[in-house]
């Protein structure tokens, strides 16, 4: 299981989580102005039908986005996405609804799209900078799943992550957490601060609400292993803990060990990455809870 780099520091992940979503926002800035540019040097292109200029120049907007999501083929590690595609196109569209801003009935369509589009990429923007901020005046707690939000700092899966008032630890909600047949099914705590430095222990609780015992397997990494090509097992914290049906159990892992825990080294405790739980192989899917994740 793989896991991009984090960034160091107390804000941790956080920033990272932020600047990829800030990331998004460029691709909209350099889309509009690349069509305001076009459009200031091709003052004739003005003159065509507005149905005619939006339609070349959106096929313009595609091409150049499967141009530059192609190349990223060609890096190491890097994939296209359908995000950035969809940050170039809320660009045009805005570029494009700001210049025909006089027929605002006529081309209703291309303003509730250039709107609607935008609207969607931009808002984990806010989300992500609100979330950083409670994240950081509420260390050292790490998720308690109190606010919404709390759910968007794991990384993946989060179709199979719900805020819930059903379980509870403390305080008024957990989070409840789907785990799937896959080999092997993960939830990734990610965007959380990642300087552990200075205590002496990470407490979580867990719930198991099914009849049987499951076994929980715990995962926890810095930025040097997850940055790393070749993940050693041995390289990371590894454990797993035995969840009785029906009933809460904490856990209280020993920051010494984790520390300890890379065979050839010390782990950097001012650059924890992830804390991961998962199980494995399970003959059908199953439900935990968790809540009051916190360093102590």
């Amino acid at each position: 299981m793989f896991l991009p780099a984090q960034e160091s520091g107390h804000s941790g992940a956080a920033g990272t989580r932020l600047m990829i979503e800030i990331w998004i926002t460029g691709h909209i800035l350099v889309f509009f102005l690349g069509c305001y540019l076009f459009y200031s040097f091709s003052p004739g292109f003005k003159n065509r039908p507005a149905a005619a200029q939006i339609l070349l120049v959106l096929l313009a907007t595609l091409a150049a986005s499967l141009a530059i999501e192609g190349a990223h083929t060609l890096i190491p590690g890097r994939y296209p996405a359908i995000r950035d595609m969809a940050g170039n196109f809320a660009g045009t569209l805005l570029y494009l609804s700001f210049i025909h801003r006089h027929f605002p009935v006529k081309l209703l369509p291309l303003h509730l799209a250039a709107i609607v589009l935008t609207a969607v990429l931009v808002y984990p923007v806010f989300i992500s900078i609100a979330d950083r901020a409670v994240a950081i005046a509420r260390f050292p707690v790490l998720a308690d799943f109190e606010t919404p939000m709390e759910k968007t700092r794991f990384r993946g899966g989060r179709s199979l992550l719900e805020i819930s008032d059903k379980y509870v630890f403390q305080g008024d909600h957990s989070l409840r957490m789907g785990f799937t047949t896959q080999v092997y099914s993960t939830h990734a705590l990610t965007y959380i601060p990642g300087n552990w430095k200075g205590y002496s222990r990470i407490h979580a609780a867990l719930y198991n609400p099914g009849k049987k015992p499951v076994k929980l397997h715990v995962r926890i990494e810095d930025r040097k292993h997850a940055r790393s090509e070749n993940q050693q097992y041995t390289d990371r914290y590894n454990s797993s803990f035995d969840l009785p049906p029906g009933k809460w159990k904490t856990i209280k892992i020993p920051l010494e060990e984790i520390e300890n825990a890379p065979k050839t080294r010390k782990m950097n405790m001012e650059q924890i990455s992830s804390i991961m739980f998962f199980v494995a192989r399970q003959p059908e899917p199953l439900t935990l809870y968790i809540d009051d994740i916190r360093l102590q």
